[in-house]
């Protein structure tokens, strides 16, 4: 085991503030820190296994929440969503699947990103346990704002840190040789460079161009949102980053995003509301195309790329869009053969959250998700208060983005949104309803 060089700077002051600080401070680095999930602070070389940052803070944050919790003589028995139990327990219940089905199917597996038989492996654990601490992370969360209060300035105040930093450390990396930017932030064993004419496609602190654009995407569209409730001139400049930054590195994922959760509000508005878009959101949709028009003509080469790249993907033309059509099919029809138990979590690492899901955990682990994942989308709707709007995007984006790009549930900023989300929906006085 050894200590990478951004360990040795950053494990100090992690305990620090463990030990010292106010538990809010341990939140907020948590919450910074979910973002950088190519950077580890300890390594194994003989495994290629490694520790990172955000593993380190989930961990500590976690046993921190719960000392809080038996000190005060707190519970959050009654906090938690029980949809969302019932998936965590069916993901855990069929990590013994492949040694029933073992040999009778081949998928694309995690550890080996190759077609391969199914077996039971140390993968199969390990998926699961990175999921298992996305799980204890929503329950630390929850209890969290139970102990501290949910404070929406505070949760927004470090959506905009985290974001300016993401996409600062995201201008660096283009400008920075790329060995010497890969020792500091993304020294994990699995880190993707993907390189392009002009250098290494931005990825920032994350492990490819794909994640970054999981991770900006949402807060992209909830600073937007944010911006037209109320100007602030870092919202401007971190709209226009975002745009900017996925414009130069390609990113499809992070458009066709935007424009997924774009339709779908035009939609509901003229066709399920029935009525005319309202002022807001016609202000909100022109100003974001405007600006995206405007970028474009500076980065004309850039977005002619991507939308080849994109109306590629669609039609599965191309060596990505062809791969992800040929993924997705393979692994649904692994679905339709496994219908209702799937093959077993961790199995199955396909280019999208849906195909791989339902393969790894079949209809009794997909429904529950859907359940879960639909009931806030439509609660936080039905709210319409400025703060539900911007968790509404949040969580929309993030899921668009994950249906369409990438397979992996387990990445911490995704259950800290979910638990944001449901003490604001079950746990606040303001908005209160029954938990499921």
């Amino acid at each position: 085991m050894t200590i990478t060089l951004t360990g040795i700077v950053i494990l100090p002051l992690i305990l620090i503030v463990f030990i010292f600080c106010d538990i809010k401070y341990l939140f907020y680095l948590l919450f910074f820190f979910s973002a950088f999930t190519s950077t580890a602070l300890l390594k194994f070389s003989g495994s290629e296994k490694s520790f990172q940052i955000y593993h380190v803070v989930a961990i500590i944050f976690i046993i921190r929440i719960f000392v809080e919790l038996k000190r005060r003589n707190l519970s959050i028995q009654n906090l938690h969503s029980r949809i969302l139990f019932v998936f965590i327990f069916v993901c855990f219940f069929s990590l013994f699947y492949p040694l029933i089905f073992s040999g009778g199917t081949i998928v694309k597996t995690p550890s080996s990103d190759k077609y391969l038989p199914i077996s039971f492996s140390s993968q199969n654990s390990t998926q699961f346990l990175y999921l298992l601490l996305g799980y204890l992370t929503y329950l630390s969360v929850l209890a969290f704002f139970k102990i501290k209060g949910l404070k929406a300035n505070s949760v927004l105040n470090i959506i905009r840190i985290t974001l300016s930093v993401i996409l600062i450390l995201g201008i660096i990396q283009f400008i920075m040789p790329v060995k010497a930017y890969n020792n500091i932030f993304r020294n994990d064993f699995h880190s993707n460079d993907q390189i392009v004419a002009l250098g290494v496609r931005i990825s920032s602190v994350t492990m490819e161009a794909s994640i970054l654009a999981l991770f900006v995407t949402p807060l992209f569209i909830g600073v937007i949102i944010n911006f037209f409730n109320k100007f602030n001139l870092l919202d401007l400049v971190l709209i226009m980053l975002s745009i900017a930054i996925n414009l130069e590195n390609g990113s499809s994922s992070f458009f066709v995003g935007v424009f997924i959760f774009i339709g779908f509000e035009i939609f509901l508005s003229l066709f399920v509301k029935n009525k005319k878009l309202s002022r807001t959101k016609i202000i909100i949709v022109s100003s974001t195309l405007l600006l995206i028009l405007v970028l474009t003509i500076i980065f004309k080469d850039k977005f002619i790329y991507i939308l080849g790249n994109i109306t590629g993907k669609l039609n599965g033309q191309g060596e990505s869009g062809s791969m992800r059509k040929y993924d997705f099919q393979y692994h649904m029809n692994v679905f339709k053969n496994y219908l209702i138990t799937g093959i077993g979590f961790g199995s199955v690492r396909s280019k999208d959250l849906i195909s791989t899901i339902l393969a790894d955990v079949g209809l009794c682990g997909g429904i529950p998700l859907i359940i879960y994942i639909s009931a806030r989308l439509y609660l936080l709707k039905r709210i319409g208060s400025e703060f539900s709007k911007i968790l509404y995007a949040i969580m929309f984006v993030t899921i668009a983005v994950l249906f369409i790009s990438v397979p992996e549930i387990f990445y911490l900023y995704i259950w800290i949104y979910f638990g944001i989300i449901d003490y604001f929906l079950f746990n606040n006085e303001d908005n209160r309803v029954k938990i499921y």
